[in-house]
Parts: C-alpha cells; structure tokens; sequence
C-alpha cells in the first residue's frame, strides 16, 4: 500500500472504524474526494478494517485475502476511465446482492468511480440502497456530491477524504521514496496524495521546476524575454503548470520575507530563493502573482500562450523593478 498511513489516520477513516467497532456498519457509503489515485486503497483499507481480528494488520489470513482480491465477499465494480458504468453492471451487482456472503460477515461492493455511473444505472442502484439485505453495504467513491443524483446522496452515509497538510504528504512521500528529493511535489499536491505522488515521478515536472528558478534569476532586461518567451514550458499544454511554479516561487518569497519560512514550500532551493529575493520584493512578488491570475483568465479565453508568455514576462519584469 503507497498512503496506508496517512489514509488509517483520516478522519473519514476514523469514522467508519467507529462505525465497525459500534456494530454499526451502514448500509451505504459515499466516500467524496478529488483524489482519486487514493480511492481505491481507502476501499481497501475499509474492507481490512472489517475483516481483519488484529485491527487491519495487513498481515492476516484475512488481510492477505483482501490484498490479494481473494475475499468472496469483497467486490470491486471497476471500469474503464474512459468508459461509464451502464446499468447492465448495476444489474449484476443487485442480482449479486441478494446472495447471502461466503462463511461470515458482510459483503461489501465497492465502486471506485460512481461517478460514471449513467443515470439509469444510479437509478437501478438506488432501489438495493434504499432496500438493502442486512449483510450488504455499497460504498460509493466520487469527487463531489455534484456528481450523484440527489436520491441517492439522500441515502448513503458521507466520509469526506480531508486534503491532507504538507508534513503528512511529506511523510507519505519520504517512505515511498526515501532516498529522493521529493519535497518540490508537496508544494503542488493541493492536498493530495496521489498528484504528489504523480508529480514526485514526473521528471518533466521537475525540469519545468527547475527551469522556472534559472528563468527568474537570469530574466534581469528586455532582451531577456526573447530568450524565455520561446521556452517549451511556455507551450499551451505546459503553460498553466509554469504558472503554477512561479506562483509558489513568490509565495515563498513572500513567506520567507515575512519571517515565516515554515510556510516556504521549495525548501530545497534556499540558495536560489535568496538569490531571486535579492530583486524581488513582498510588493513585486505580489504583483506577479496578480499578473498570473490575469494570465490564467486570458488562458480561459483562448489567448495565444506565447503572446501570454511575453506579456507575463514584460510584466515581471516591470513589477520587479517598480516595487524594489
């Protein structure tokens, strides 16, 4: 398991263990996150906390069954990302449902994406939510409530997935890779495990990171922009991710100029923090991140990104030397 111990120490995960040692289980989930690289091992996790006799060990009998997709009662509804979930699928898991479970327990249908479910198909589902045999539960994954028809929100309990701070994402990335610089991707998780986790292994990204700091130390003049302007990262499909760097870069600058570097995301790059901070202010770093927010709108609108790139650059390079 990649995030087993950020996800056991969840507060969603907190209340369904609740849930388990009260006698409680429900009838119907609904776990709600953006993060759907992480949906599937909560799920896991879940099943582990109701089977397992030592507390999800992972280790057991029971626990292995699990890990190994060999647990009768334990049903995962997957499907292609690209592909909606009919009702065809829904049908078979109702006809299933009625089944009473393998030697013990509860059967547990897990659908990681619900979300593509048709409406015909939450239509179907919402018949066994609403009259569920008593050893059934159905968790749902989706990455709002927006997603699912209203009927069936009504009817499942809610385990919201919390965006995770940055010393737990850190930690979980530390023991998947503890020998890797990977503290560039806590910055740009937006809480999540698994975009920190994709980030940490997109060497791409690393590039764009590193190429971002060299840019804002040697952009000094005019003639300067010419250069950058033509950068690959600059491209439509790459642009947005160079925005999103050069705002995390002077939202470290303005922490650090504050007196709050706990808040500094790229830790790593001390030495080109200061040496950017040497021509860039509070009130310049400010202003270049409003100059992004523009930028990010006329992207929405379709402006041509090199035109943007040479219009952020120029404007870069006018707050640095105005606010100085």
């Amino acid at each position: 398991m990649k995030f087993f111990n950020a996800l056991v120490n969840s507060r969603a995960m907190h209340n369904f263990i609740t849930d388990v040692k009260n006698g409680n289980i429900g009838h119907a989930y609904m776990l709600i996150t953006p993060d759907k690289d992480v949906v599937e091992e909560f799920f896991t996790i879940m099943a582990c906390a109701v089977y397992c006799p030592n507390g999800i060990c992972l280790k057991c009998d029971e626990c292995k069954k699990i890990l190994d997709v060999n647990n009768a009662n334990v049903k995962f509804i997957r499907n292609d990302a690209k592909q909606s979930i009919g009702v065809e699928t829904v049908k078979e898991l109702t006809e299933d449902s009625v089944i009473r479970p393998y030697e013990k327990g509860r059967k547990f249908y897990f659908i990681p994406n619900a979300e593509k479910m048709t409406i015909q198909a939450q239509n179907k589902l919402l018949k066994t939510i609403e009259e569920p045999s008593e050893y059934v539960t159905i968790v749902l994954g989706a990455s709002s409530e927006g997603m699912m028809l209203n009927t069936v929100i009504s009817r499942v309990k809610k385990l919201y997935l919390d965006y995770f701070d940055a010393e737990t994402i850190a930690s979980a990335l530390h023991e998947l890779y503890p020998t890797a610089d990977t503290e560039f991707a806590v910055g740009f998780a937006n809480g999540q495990l698994g975009r920190a986790n994709m980030i940490a292994n997109d060497l791409d990204f690393k590039t764009l990171y590193d190429n971002a700091f060299d840019m804002l130390i040697s952009l000094k003049k005019s003639a300067d922009v010419a250069k950058f302007v033509r950068n690959p990262y600059f491209a439509r499909d790459k642009i947005g991710e160079m925005l999103d760097v050069i705002e995390l870069i002077m939202r470290d600058i303005i922490a650090l100029d504050a007196g709050c570097p706990e808040l500094a995301a790229s830790l790593t790059k001390m030495k080109e923090l200061d040496t950017i901070r040497e021509t860039f202010s509070i009130a310049s770093a400010t202003a270049v991140n409003d100059v992004i927010g523009e930028t990010r709108e006329r992207l929405r609108v379709n402006c041509d990104s090199e035109t943007l790139a040479e219009r952020l650059l120029f404007k870069i390079l006018e707050v640095k030397y105005l606010c100085r």
